[in-house]
């Protein structure tokens, strides 16, 4: 062994501190983020013995084939050895350092020289000093500790440890008569608003279906939703109770649901592209995608993470963004064929049908949560793909639109094609029930989770100020013996109202107590709505006309803070208890301004007893909202242990505060103190309260915003104008040029060739208008830009105009042509300007 005496010592334990290096530079980092956000394995249905498999790879696996490797190559080649070992180390320590140097203000370039460097100069340590061995050798059993915590110490361990109190739950007696089955669609983003006409009914023209479904059912047109997020939307659907707390989309932390609540008296078929809610015990999974294809999946998505999470931020550009969803992040041509259970397209709605129509005489719950018409937008309302690219690059960025209305406009547009074949499989879905035979005596409740918005530089389902509408209000259809069909109700209902208006429509008692309440009853109408969102503990409060926002405000100082309306996020991660001191951590940034929160406050039972700043380095955050502005967002204040402790039963709130707005932060699990607040409408106090010589005091329950919705913006007007213009292929006409649609390219006058090339010319060298794919979206790069239109004439009729835009350094044009224009076979794309 001449070859290890050359490096200065005995390297008899190489491979411990390998698998111990690896454990700190990719397990760790992924166990920390992962188990900070559970749900990104709730959303892909992931059960524990995958997680204990994720964990040997991540940990175990992985490390022992490069450890494996080098062993291989001392057996055969022992003077290369010391090199490789070499390498391998300096590659791990760097990684473990790129985080660490990452946080200082440096240039990219200089962070990762800085270190590789430091990379290189712990390697040759290693193999130089003993002592360096030997420390690393007392380390290596965190190895074994890294996969422990995160499967057992972390919130992911309530998906790892399975909880049986589904027994506990289904042990009822059935009631004594017949019930019906019960049929339930719950689509994913769609909002109300894009469904209507312009006199306020179901468009008949556009989405014949759901027109159809009105005219049949109880449309309940004041529909809500009381949370933002799917992980928190379905649930409270599922449950009747609000999304409060922490809690994940799983049956441990909801045990009480619509599947306990029915599995005595209904067999169920419980389709879930999201949330886990059916417990395994009642439930298993209808249509799963294939165990190799989820393995890769995985796979991709958490390379794509830790890229996002090691590499500095301005070189993670070339990455899939993280911030669309929990999961299959690069969204590109492999997502429809291989994840097909997920979008509810294929797989999964044709089992559903195939169940109601082999379906017997004893009752069925079928539940059905479609991710349709959600984002990417890649069906023809025909059902055909015409698009191989989510096109997000495009359209979004951090959750929020691209700030020019050209983009958000084709955005929309791929939104109404989607929303189009949404409305296709509702009608295939009707015609399968009056083909059973029996859709008469079934119980149907067609809903949405949350909606949608379209706003410039807005956010595309977070809600805020000038968006709020387009988010909470959802369809509402219900359909069942008694209830009169046609009937348009006002009532103020929430989507935790679903629950006990079934249990009354079917005289079954719930045997909890939820949140919502039955929208068939003759009681005063409730005051309020409320909506959750995903960074903030307590609900926003609204009218029932949404017309008015309520909030808690705070008074410091003489000067009114007012509740922003979730634009503030943050959470306190930490609260430890040192000596005399409680040490606060965590972090709070303004996702409007993407700026770290001014300060934050400290309320004892509604009194200001702390203010402190931000400014603490915070990668993960960065990381998780892809967004490096954030980095100093992060605080750690301590305050005395006697302010908490001098009052029996403290409510300890938190507040970011940012200008004259805060917002109140989320707390992590293990929060120590009461989080229980007032019950919304119990006498709002005034902002006026807030006088000159206040010292600083909460104002639960505020009036903040009064009068009518914020007039729609002239783009708002336009899109909507366009939209209900649009026929039965739902393609819109273009702003500028649609005079010139159907007519020979020779013949327009004024026009003049365009330098523009496809981006995907194969797509039209063989076409076959029946199949499954028709390249409708015209996808081209033009030479020179401007203020212009641009025909686009296909076969030599002009088809479509477009408006080109600025993306990534080039002038880029989309349009859309519809599909009855393509012909059999090859198909020529031409483009012309008018200037």
């Amino acid at each position: 062994m001449q070859s290890e005496r050359n490096t200065g010592g005995n390297l008899s334990y190489w491979w411990a501190h390998v698998f111990l290096l690896w454990g700190l530079a990719v397990a760790q980092p992924i166990y920390d983020l992962l188990g900070r956000y559970p749900e990104f394995f709730v959303a892909r249905q992931t059960v524990p013995l995958e997680l204990y498999l994720l964990a040997l790879v991540v940990s175990i696996l992985v490390p022992a084939l490069a450890a494996l490797a080098l062993l291989t190559l001392r057996l055969l080649w022992a003077r290369g050895f010391p090199v490789a070992l070499k390498a391998v180390l300096a590659v791990l320590a760097t990684a473990v350092l790129l985080p660490i140097v990452g946080r200082l203000p440096l240039p990219a370039p200089a962070v990762a020289a800085l270190a590789a460097a430091g990379g290189v100069g712990a390697a040759l340590a290693y193999c130089k000093a003993s002592a360096v061995r030997l420390f690393l050798s007392f380390l290596s059993p965190a190895v074994l500790i890294f996969p422990l915590y995160f499967l057992f110490a972390t919130p992911v361990q309530k998906l790892a440890v399975p909880s049986n109190d589904v027994f506990r739950a289904v042990e009822r007696a059935a009631p004594d008569g017949g019930l019906p089955s019960i049929v339930m669609i719950v689509f994913d983003e769609l909002a109300l608003d894009t469904l209507l006409d312009g006199q306020g009914r179901v468009d008949e023209q556009r989405f014949p279906n759901f027109a159809r479904l009105a005219a049949r059912s109880t449309w309940f047109r004041n529909a809500t939703t009381v949370a933002e997020a799917t992980h928190q939307a379905v649930p409270a659907i599922a449950t009747g109770l609000y999304p409060e707390g922490n809690k994940l989309g799983n049956s441990r932390d909801y045990p009480d649901s619509l599947f306990t609540w029915l599995a005595p008296t209904h067999r169920l078929a419980v389709f879930e592209s999201i949330t886990q809610l059916c417990p395994v015990q009642l439930c298993e999974p209808r249509v799963r995608t294939p165990w190799r294809v989820r393995a890769q999946l995985l796979t991709e998505d958490l390379l794509i993470l830790y890229g996002h999470l090691i590499l500095p931020r301005p070189w993670t550009g070339w990455l899939p963004a993280v911030d669309h969803g929990w999961g299959n992040f690069r969204r590109d041509d492999w997502q429809l064929e291989r994840s097909r259970a997920f979008y509810g397209t294929s797989l999964g709605f044709e089992q559903l049908l195939e169940e109601i129509g082999q379906r017997g005489g004893e009752p069925t719950l079928y539940f059905f949560h479609t991710a349709l018409p959600h984002f990417p937008w890649v069906f023809l309302p025909s059902g055909r793909r015409y698009s191989w690219q989510s096109l997000a690059e495009v359209f979004l960025r951090r959750g929020s639109w691209s700030p020019d209305p050209l983009v958000v406009a084709y955005a929309f547009q791929r939104y109404l094609l989607q929303l189009g074949f949404t409305d296709r499989q509702l009608g295939r879905l009707l015609d399968g029930l009056e083909a059973s035979g029996r859709d008469r005596d079934t119980l149907l409740v067609v809903m949405a989770d949350h909606g949608v918005s379209f706003v410039p530089g807005g956010p595309r389902r977070r809600a805020a100020s000038k968006n709020v509408q387009e988010v909470m209000r959802v369809p509402l259809f219900v359909r069942a013996p008694g209830l009169e069909p046609g009937r348009v109700s006002e009532l103020n209902a929430e989507t935790v109202d679903l629950l006990p208006t079934l249990s009354e429509l079917l005289q079954l008692p719930l045997p909890w107590q939820p949140d919502g309440r039955t929208l068939l009853g003759r009681e005063a109408d409730k005051p309020h709505k409320r909506l959750y969102k995903q960074s903030v503990p307590t609900p926003f409060l609204f009218a029932a006309d949404l017309r008015t926002r309520f909030g808690s405000s705070a008074c410091v100082d003489g000067r009114l803070l007012l509740s922003s309306p979730g634009e503030i996020v943050g959470s306190v991660d930490s609260v430890t208890f040192e000596g005399e001191k409680v040490v606060l951590s965590g972090f709070s940034a303004d996702l409007v301004e993407s700026q770290p929160a001014d300060r934050v406050l400290v309320f004892v039972d509604g009194v200001l007893v702390h203010s402190g700043g931000t400014g603490l380095l915070r990668k993960d955050v960065v990381t998780f909202f892809d967004n490096p502005r954030l980095l100093e967002s992060g605080f750690r204040h301590e305050v005395p242990r006697s302010l908490f402790e001098a009052r029996p039963n403290p409510r300890v709130r938190f507040f970011g505060v940012r200008g004259s707005s805060l917002s109140e932060l989320r707390y992590q699990d293990g929060y120590p103190w009461q989080e229980a607040g007032p019950e919304p409408g119990n006498g709002p106090a005034s902002p006026r309260d807030c006088g000159p010589d206040a010292s600083g005091y909460l104002i639960e329950r505020a009036a903040l915003e009064a009068g009518t919705p914020a007039a729609e913006s002239e783009f708002q007007q336009d899109l909507r104008r366009r939209a209900l213009a649009a026929g039965g292929d739902l393609v819109m006409r273009p702003q500028r040029g649609s005079r010139w649609l159907g007519v020979p390219l020779a013949q327009v006058p004024d026009a003049r060739p365009a330098a523009a090339r496809l981006r995907f010319p194969n797509l039209y060298e063989s076409v076959n208008p029946e199949g499954g794919f028709v390249p409708a979206e015209v996808d081209a790069v033009l030479e020179d830009g401007g203020d212009t239109v641009v025909l686009v004439a296909l076969n030599g009729i002009v088809r479509a105009a477009a408006r080109p835009f600025r993306f990534d350094g080039q002038w880029r044009i989309l349009a859309l042509v519809a599909e009855q224009h393509f012909q059999d076979g090859e198909n020529r794309v031409e483009f012309a300007r008018l200037d």
